[in-house]
């Protein structure tokens, strides 16, 4: 399947299994919002990003694939709560961010758990526009990549992409999802 298999080990800590698959990105469905059309566009409005990922390699990446597509205002998070709390912040400051990228598997507060709170705290603001969710994860199924892209559900998430993220899956989700 050309994918990739790590395998990490420490006596009395355990192990860590990483197996990587190539597949594409899974489309984000069409917005009814303002849909960016050229990379220009990105640069132009000065869109801001929160990069969320409990391993630094991950953000380094996604904060350069973005830098790449013209946006210069990249903040990351280590975990959800972090996350949470940096666009509840962001929104009390006027200044919310365009597009969040979240690591599905992380410590304190998980991708999908801080996806439900920010949903929530966006349902809360009604003149809100919705910020563009991307959740990312190496390992799950079909079922996991349905409850994040399901509209009627708690997560909402605008799409799914998996490790490893190539700019051009990045790129497109972001030219065809963009909300505000």
């Amino acid at each position: 399947m050309l994918g990739d298999i790590r395998v990490y080990s420490s006596q009395g800590q355990g192990s860590s299994f990483i197996v990587c698959i190539p597949s594409k990105a899974v489309p984000p469905p069409p917005h009814k919002h303002l849909r960016l059309s050229t990379m220009a566009n990105i640069k132009e409005r000065r869109l801001r990003a929160l990069v969320v990922d409990d391993v630094q390699f991950n953000i380094v990446v996604l904060s350069r694939y973005l830098s790449k597509m013209g946006l210069e205002n990249i903040e990351t998070a280590r975990n959800g709560k972090e996350a949470y709390e940096k666009y509840k912040k962001s929104l009390e400051e006027g200044n919310p961010f365009n597009i969040i990228t979240l690591d599905i598997e992380m410590p304190v507060l998980d991708g999908k758990s801080a996806a439900k709170k920010i949903r929530r705290l966006e349902s809360e603001m009604d003149s809100l526009n919705k910020c563009l969710i991307l959740m990312i994860s190496g390992n799950c199924g079909e079922l996991e990549i349905n409850e994040c892209l399901n509209k009627e559900g708690e997560i909402k998430a605008d799409a799914f992409l998996k490790k490893p993220v190539s700019l051009e899956d990045l790129k497109s989700c972001i030219l065809n999802g963009i909300t505000n």
